[in-house]
């Protein structure tokens, strides 16, 4: 068994734009399935992963050519990965999310949460909520996965809508 961890305070940059941190891990994680699968008689490797690393194996997988995933990847097991996004990430950036632990205070996590680059990644997809579907209702409107933009800007973090 082999760990490939990594700092979820960063995402991994669409196609095309520059990525030190997540180029920096898919090169590594693909030395790490190359030698693991080396270490274990050639046999392909088994990815496991948990919750964001499912999207982001997914992202290393899909980069990685057909010759290359048949050799070295037997299967792709992810656990709980949130493909279709979060809506606690929506709290989170509204009020902080304290993980119901009662002696932290979670607009101190509000203000953390903002601070990272994956804060916006988990935010609800439109093509699986739907793009009408209320997903945070305030008393002058309600704000679905269709409304991100609307939503970054009302709740004070217009700076999350910027490249």
């Amino acid at each position: 068994m082999f760990g490939a961890p990594y700092d979820f305070r960063y995402t991994v940059a669409a196609a095309g734009h520059p990525s030190r941190t997540g180029t920096a891990f898919f090169t590594n994680l693909k030395s790490l399935v190359e030698r693991a699968s080396q270490l274990n008689g050639d046999r392909p490797a088994i990815i496991v992963t948990h919750s964001y690393g499912g999207t982001l194996a997914h992202q290393f997988l899909i980069q990685q050519p057909l010759a290359w995933r048949r050799r070295f990847v037997r299967h792709f097991i992810p656990v709980a990965a949130p493909w279709g996004r979060l809506v606690l990430g929506m709290q989170a950036l509204i009020s902080g999310n304290n993980l119901a632990l009662p002696f932290v205070d979670p607009e101190a996590l509000r203000k953390e949460y903002r601070s990272l680059q994956s804060s916006l990644w988990p935010l609800p997809s439109a093509k699986v909520f739907g793009a009408a579907q209320p997903l945070v209702s305030t008393k002058r409107r309600n704000y679905s996965a269709g409304d991100v933009v609307d939503f970054l800007v009302n709740i004070g973090f217009g700076e999350g809508v910027g490249p």
